[in-house]
Order: C-alpha cells, then sequence, then structure tokens
C-alpha cells in the first residue's frame, strides 16, 4: 500500500516522527492490521506522550476490540492534553454508552457539540439516548427529535442510521404515524445502499 510505503519511508529518515507513526497506524488499521496500528499508535505515544491524535485512535481500536475501560482512559488523556478535541469528547461518549452509563455519554455528548455544534454523529448518539434510555430522567423526546432532526440534516439527510434515530425519538413523543414512516424510510434506504 502506497501510503503505508511512505509512513514507512519517513520513519527511516526520521524515526522519532510521532506524526508519521500515528499515521502509519491509521493505515494499517484501513488494511486491517488491527495489532500493527495499536504498536504504531503506543510508539507515536512513547516519542510524543502529549500527543492527543494518538490517544484517541488508541483508544478508538481498543473500544472496537471491547476495551473499553482502556480505551476510556485513552480518550481521557486526549482530553487532557486537548480539552477542545471534540471526536474525543465523541468517543469517550461513545464508550460510556458501550459501558451502560448513559449519564457520562450524553454529557460527553453534548461537550462535543459545544465544541463542534454540528458533529452528525454525537448529534445522532446524543438523540437515541433522550429517546431510549432506560432511566427515564435522562430521556427528554422532544430534545430527540430536535437532535435527530439536525443529525440527519448535518449528514446530508438520507441517513438510515439518522432515520432510525429519529424514528425512535418520534415514538418517544407519541408521533407514532411519524415513526413507522420514518423507520420505513430508514429500512428502505438501507435496503438500496
Amino acid at each position: 500500500d502506497e501510503a503505508i510505503a511512505y509512513y514507512q519511508k519517513a520513519l527511516e529518515f526520521k524515526p522519532g516522527y510521532a506524526e508519521a507513526c500515528n499515521n502509519l497506524g491509521n493505515a494499517m488499521l484501513q488494511k486491517g492490521e488491527v495489532d500493527e496500528a495499536i504498536a504504531q499508535y503506543r510508539k507515536a505515544m512513547e516519542i510524543n506522550p502529549g500527543y492527543a491524535d494518538a490517544h484517541n485512535n488508541l483508544g478508538a481500536v481498543l473500544l472496537q476490540r471491547g476495551r473499553v475501560d482502556e480505551a476510556i482512559a485513552h480518550y481521557q488523556k486526549a482530553l487532557e492534553i486537548n480539552p477542545g478535541f471534540a471526536e474525543a469528547c465523541y468517543n469517550l461518549g461513545r464508550a460510556f454508552q458501550q459501558k451502560g452509563q448513559a449519564g457520562e455519554a450524553i454529557a460527553n455528548y453534548q461537550k462535543a457539540l459545544e465544541i463542534k455544534p454540528g458533529l452528525a454523529l454525537a448529534l445522532n448518539n446524543l438523540a437515541y439516548l433522550r429517546a431510549v434510555c432506560p432511566q427515564p430522567s435522562l430521556r427528554n423526546g422532544a430534545q430527540a427529535v430536535e437532535l435527530a432532526q439536525q443529525a440527519d440534516r448535518a449528514a446530508g439527510g438520507g441517513n438510515p442510521m439518522m432515520l432510525g434515530t429519529l424514528a425512535a425519538a418520534y415514538a418517544e413523543t407519541g408521533r407514532f404515524t411519524g415513526a413507522v414512516e420514518t423507520a420505513q424510510r430508514a429500512l428502505d434506504l438501507a435496503n438500496s445502499q
């Protein structure tokens, strides 16, 4: 792969180049070489412990592997380094959501949206939790509809996942006809894609 060869060559010339290690990790991950990607992210952090992107990227791989607590630690480190890192806030929210800590997830999605208001995935996940959270005190159907509509617009419209969240939000507010129609649109779109 061209990208892999490029970053490997860059590391031959400059072995202590943290960004090249991080980017090589990304290229390895795209190629499905997860263990090598992890090794490259760790190497980038050894070279530069204050490299927020490497912490965030490693967190994403660890979360994907089900190592939620380790992922949380890396997202938190990324945010300690760069408090304005919206994607790390979003990812931390995902990790807490996966762990079943809806309140923490909501707080992190909201923080991500304060930093980057149009972040479609944060809008969507926050809308989803506001619509279906098992804790009634955390649900807010009207806000879920508004957030889900924003997420759908931010994603360019026609995203089956966003429409599925909007359908759940409509159901939470008792708009069952809208929920059924939107869920059907989401299903049709998913099938066509």
